[in-house]
Order: structure tokens, then C-alpha cells, then sequence
């Protein structure tokens, strides 16, 4: 595989760049009209073009060299690499990679750039919910931002018709993304803006495109690129599980689990009634059944959550139960935490080839795992976002499991499901479709 994309400055290349190496791709950017090095692996070639702020006639010269050299290079992809507040020649660039994508190019602008604050709505680009003409942007002396409707920026730049794609579109799935893509196409655009407030946004988005029967490419600040790439040219057959050991009980916790329910479809909810457990006479049977309830479901279900909160239900007050059985808080927690270890540990067993990962919300619930398959020590590798941790159990029964860890009061009601996005982008890197 090899893809290269154009980008009219340095720091936005380098971007990029950055971005896509998190694939397991080989970047690198290209500066000052440069060939690109032939003696070293690279996956990826930015082209820095420097001419954000250039004349069209340089802006052109540059564009078309550098299509010629990616060309030459072997590229399967030109895309454009945009500033995400849409200064400089977006239109009037792409109107140059659709002229060498051949009749059927299609560009796709997305804006969006959602970590960065970055969102477009009804078309609107809003930085930090400000419509851009209402930021220090429109100060700029060298490129005034005064207006933020994406769609006649673009518009007043490009001799191609411009269409527009809502966010109520895009939600309704991929499969309707590519409907209204190709009635778009029909009537005779070439460009298509999308809407987008969320990264799942632009998954849907990147996917639709990656299975048109057009010659599709991505015109945005990253994001897009991003997922394009791994969704047209990575391979997502084989089936790769990701179990939840969730031992924290917090409102926040029950918000972030909904949140991973309400966009993932193939998820299994393992409750475990902690009333049950406590009980001596049922704890075992209640492990065991919910073991069972994994291995019906784990030829079916990639995504496994395992907690003694239930999803719809009020908490269960421990201290209730540690007064009843005279014993302390702490013993009663030891005991549901040991449990929700015990089943994380035998669904993983059954086939640990296929687990990219385990991800632990609470303390307790990590130690516990830890002590429950005999782990020596965590190997930290890197921070996912602030406050949770990415890295893989030293020794024991699960030597090398790629973990992330997080307290129960941590991040907003999205961040589980990112968490679980990175170890998905995680165990992608090495799997490019064309060469496995």
C-alpha cells in the first residue's frame, strides 16, 4: 500500500502524519519541492507544498508537480491534507486532484476535526461552538475568515459543483452515507461536504466512501484520511474480542457503559448480581452461568461487558450487606472485584489468540485481575488520553495482555468507547488488507 497527500504547509503535513503512523504506517513528509527518497520503506509521502497563501499560478505549478511525483512514487491515493479552519485554496486544490482522479474522482471535504474542537453543522464550521467569523480568525492578516458556511467557501473556489451532506444523513448509517453519496454524484457534484460533531461521525463517513465504486478521496485536516485509509485498505475480518472488566459503580461509569451499548452493536452484557455472589450458597453457579451465557455468545459477540452493576437498575448498597454479614466494606468490594476478575480471566481462556485487550475502570478491579492470572507487574507503554493508561501484563496465566486502566471517575461519557477505539486502532497496525 502506498498513499500521499498534499498539504499547502509544513506543520499541518507533520500532522498528519503523525496521525496515520498510529496505523503502524511509515510516514514522512516532503519539503521544498523534493523527490521523494527511494532508498528508504516509506507507507505514506506528505507533500508540503508551502502555499497557503501563494498566487494560483504558484499554487498550481506546485499541485501539479507533486501529483506527478506521488504519481511516479506509486501512490494509490492523492489526498488533500486541509487547514481545518478552511483558510487557503481548498476549492481551487482540489479542483486540481479531481482533474487527476480521472472521471470518476470524487472529493470529500470534512472539516471536522472533533479533538481539536473542530465541528460542522448544517455546514457550518464552528471552532469551539463559534461560528468562525466570530473568532480571532477573522483577524487574520493574512487570510480573514469571514464567513463559516463550509459549502460557499468552497463553493467561490472550485469550478466543480459543490453538494452538501446533513448530520441527520450521516447518522442514519453508512449504507444511507453511500445512497445519498451517489445521489449527489447523479446530479452532477463532484464535492461533497459533511457534516460531522463526533469521531463516530467521521467513521461513518470514511466507511461509506471506502466501498463506492468511485475514485474517492478524503479532503480534510486528518481525521477523514485517517479512517478512509483504514477502512478501505486494512483488513477487518479476522474477529478480534475486547472484554470490559468494569468493578467501578459510579453514575459516570453506568453513562460510559451506555454510551459503548448504544454504538456497538456486537456487545454481550455480562451482569453479575452481586446480591448473588455474596451469597455463598449461589456464588459459584452464578460465575459459572455467566461464563456459559460468554461462550454461547463469544462465536457471535466481539465486545464482552463484565460488571456487577446492572445497566438499568439502581446500585446495590454495600454497606447494607457488609453490616448484614458483619464484615467490613472493603472485604464485601474484594469479593464482587475477585469475581468480575475470575470470569474476565476464563473468557479470555477460552481463546487468548483472539483478545486484543482487556480495559479495567477501577482500582480494585485492576489489582484483582492482576492477582487473579498471577501478573508480576503492568508494563506501562503509553497514555491513551489524561489519567489512563495503555500496556500489557507482565507474566501469569496472561503474559503480555494488552490492557488499559482507568479510574471510575474519569473522562466524560465517551471515553470508554474511546478506549476501546484504541485498542481497535492498536490491533489494526500490520494488518493492510492487500498484503496479509
Amino acid at each position: 500500500m502506498k498513499v500521499g497527500y498534499i498539504a499547502d504547509d509544513l506543520t499541518g503535513s507533520n500532522a498528519t502524519a503523525v496521525l496515520l503512523k498510529k496505523l503502524g504506517l511509515q510516514t514522512a513528509t516532503v519539503m521544498n519541492g523534493a523527490t521523494i527518497p527511494q532508498t528508504l520503506h516509506f507507507d505514506v509521502i506528505g507533500m508540503d507544498l508551502d502555499c497557503r497563501y501563494m498566487h494560483e499560478d504558484i499554487v498550481e505549478k506546485r499541485v501539479r508537480e507533486a501529483i506527478t511525483e506521488l504519481q511516479y512514487w506509486g501512490t494509490e491515493l492523492i489526498a488533500n491534507r486541509i487547514d481545518s479552519t478552511m483558510r487557503g485554496r481548498i476549492g481551487f486544490i482540489t479542483d486540481l486532484l479531481l482533474d487527476a482522479a480521472g472521471k470518476n474522482g470524487i472529493a470529500v471535504i470534512s472539516p471536522a476535526f472533533p479533538d481539536s474542537g473542530r465541528k460542522v453543522i448544517g455546514g457550518y464550521l464552528l471552532l469551539h461552538d463559534e461560528l468562525l467569523e466570530n473568532t480571532s480568525l477573522n483577524r487574520d492578516p493574512m487570510n480573514p475568515v469571514n464567513q463559516s458556511y463550509v459549502p460557499n467557501i468552497v463553493q467561490s473556489q472550485s469550478k466543480n459543483l459543490v453538494a452538501h451532506i446533513g448530520l441527520h444523513e450521516i447518522r442514519l448509517g453508512e449504507e444511507n452515507v453511500k445512497k445519498i453519496f451517489q445521489e449527489k454524484i447523479e446530479n452532477g457534484c463532484k464535492i461533497i461536504i459533511v457534516d460531522a460533531i463526533t469521531n463516530e461521525d467521521i467513521q461513518i463517513v470514511a466507511r461509506g466512501m471506502a466501498t463506492m465504486n468511485y475514485n474517492c478521496f478524503p479532503v480534510d485536516p486528518g481525521p477523514l484520511t485517517f479512517e478512509f485509509i483504514r477502512a478501505k485498505y486494512f483488513n477487518h475480518n479476522p474477529k478480534i474480542n475486547y472484554i470490559f472488566s468494569i468493578g467501578s459503580v459510579s453514575d459516570l461509569t453506568k453513562k460510559q457503559l451506555a454510551y459503548v451499548l448504544e454504538k456497538e452493536q456486537n456487545c454481550e452484557y455480562i451482569y453479575l448480581d452481586p446480591i448473588k455472589l455474596l451469597n455463598p450458597s449461589k456464588a459459584q453457579s452464578i460465575i459459572e452461568n455467566a461464563i456459559n451465557k460468554a461462550i454461547k455468545q463469544f462465536a457471535r459477540k466481539n465486545i464482552f461487558i463484565i460488571s456487577t452493576t446492572h445497566p438499568s437498575e439502581a446500585n446495590v448498597d454495600l454497606r447494607e450487606i457488609a453490616q448484614e454479614q458483619n464484615v467490613s466494606q472493603e472485604l464485601i468490594a474484594k469479593k464482587l472485584t475477585t469475581a468480575i476478575a475470575n470470569v474476565t480471566t476464563q473468557l479470555i481462556l477460552l481463546d487468548p489468540s483472539s483478545v486484543g485487550g482487556v480495559i479495567c475502570c477501577g482500582g480494585d478491579v485492576t489489582a484483582s485481575l492482576c492477582n487473579f492470572v498471577s501478573a508480576d507487574a503492568i508494563k506501562l507503554i503509553e497514555e491513551v488520553e489524561s489519567l489512563i493508561a495503555y500496556g500489557e501484563l507482565v507474566n501469569g496465566k496472561l503474559d503480555r495482555l494488552p490492557i488499559i486502566t482507568k479510574g471510575g471517575l474519569i473522562g466524560n461519557k465517551t471515553t470508554l468507547h474511546q478506549c476501546l477505539r484504541y485498542l481497535q486502532s492498536i490491533n489494526t497496525k500490520g494488518i493492510i488488507a492487500n498484503e496479509s
